[in-house]
């Protein structure tokens, strides 16, 4: 296998389909398959997947070979048997191990500029296992800035009820914001970052609804920031004189460029002049929509998460297995996926890219492990033997007309 972008675009691919594949065959195989019978429409859902990973261009032979086989081992699923459904649910854990290993541990896996994977972390005893599990199974509404009222919108909006949920909860895209432009270079539809001096600010009213505007100029022109959804004593800051940088989308008010509801940092008026930022603002996540809760608030609760728990997370991979293929301990990767200042300057895209595939790796791990344990003792449960002292066969036997053979 090359090394090209063309291959690492479909290994990230086929990683991520992989994975979603791989959390519903886990649910059903839970506890020795006892959730087997709640799982609905199998062969439907996967069949989107599937088609998906077929779908994907310049495939190895050999992985095209195990999407088939992955294809056979659902096809007619949902009308089989309970026992012929564990032995195509282990059968596809087999697959996607082979097509698991033979992206992470084939020729050109690891990205050249990967970042370089950090220490993996040492074997942690059962009851230190435990006691982190207990502790990332802390409810979501104890971290610090969540509290009841918080938690309970990330739990009925995304189902996200532990802080372990959280981690999970991985951002859909990032933003990057080093590109700063002036003003009058800003193209209503694009998303952009730009500085400016506040001119004027103040509360507007759009016939019923309330708004607040604040007015920026950076000597060359003139953009309007418009907030919908604030709170009066926040606003205040937006003092005549004070300098800021702001993101978000540009659009038009007739002749008026304007941004509605951007991301603003304030800044010293000599930095308006250099398009240096923080690291921390530079490449940014984007989570999915929780209700009208600010992406901002979303990633200062989860950095905090990060921050104080991503490292208690046990990983199912062996610390040998994580780098012989180039990837990053779970501790790590989450840190690099959730927050814009683990990532280098020089390969932010492959950065991201290794950390998903470190958390991928790892699912798929633990899953394959799991449900080798549960094929074991499937083949080691025995049956139930009936003996009898041969008087009841013996009638059997004499009451046949004919000899048995």
């Amino acid at each position: 296998m090359s090394n090209s972008p063309s291959s690492l675009l479909y290994k990230d691919e086929l990683l991520e389909l992989l994975a979603t594949l791989a959390r519903p065959i886990d649910f059903a195989s839970k506890n020795n398959f006892a959730f087997l019978s709640m799982v609905k429409d199998f062969e439907s859902f996967t069949e989107e997947i599937l088609t998906a990973l077929r779908g994907i261009k310049s495939l190895p032979k050999d992985i095209s070979e195990q999407i088939d086989k992955l294809v056979e081992s659902f096809s007619g699923f949902d009308a089989l048997s309970d026992d012929l459904k564990k032995e195509r649910l282990l059968r596809a854990v087999e697959v996607i191990g082979f097509i698991r290993v033979f992206l992470e541990g084939g020729e050109g896996v690891a990205p050249k500029s990967a970042p370089k994977s950090t220490a993996p972390a040492p074997i942690v005893s059962h009851k230190e296992s435990s006691d982190r599990i207990k502790k990332l199974s802390t409810p979501l509404q104890y971290l610090k800035g969540v509290g009841p009222k918080l938690s309970e919108r990330f739990s009925k909006v995304k189902n996200l009820n532990s802080i372990e949920d959280l981690l999970y909860f991985l951002p859909i895209r990032y933003e990057d914001r080093r590109d700063v432009r002036k003003i009058a270079l800003l193209e209503v539809g694009m998303n952009a970052t730009t500085t400016g001096e506040v001119v004027v600010a103040g509360p507007v009213q759009y016939g019923r609804r309330r708004g607040y505007e604040v007015v920026i100029s950076d000597g060359k022109g003139l953009l309007k920031l418009k907030w919908f959804n604030f709170k009066a004593q926040y606003m205040t800051r937006y003092k005549q004189g004070k300098w800021l940088r702001a993101y978000g989308m540009v659009t038009a008010y007739g002749q008026q460029k304007e941004i509605i509801h951007p991301d603003v940092e304030f800044i010293d008026k000599d930095d308006a002049a250099t398009v240096d930022i923080k690291p921390s603002e530079a490449i940014v996540p984007v989570y999915s929509k929780l209700g009208n809760l600010h992406q901002k608030t979303i990633r200062k609760i989860i950095v905090k998460a990060v921050e104080d728990y991503a490292d208690l997370v046990v990983s199912g991979a062996t610390a040998d297995s994580v780098r012989e293929r180039g990837l990053l301990n779970i501790g790590e990767a989450f840190r690099v996926a959730h927050s814009a200042s683990a990532m280098k300057d020089s390969g932010d895209a492959e950065d991201i890219a290794v950390a998903k595939r470190s958390l991928a790796y790892d699912e798929l791990f633990s899953l394959e492990l799991g449900l080798a344990l549960k094929r074991r003792a499937f083949k080691r449960e025995g049956g139930l033997t009936l003996k009898s002292d041969g008087r009841l066969e013996a009638k059997l036997r004499g009451a046949l007309p004919f000899k048995l053979t």
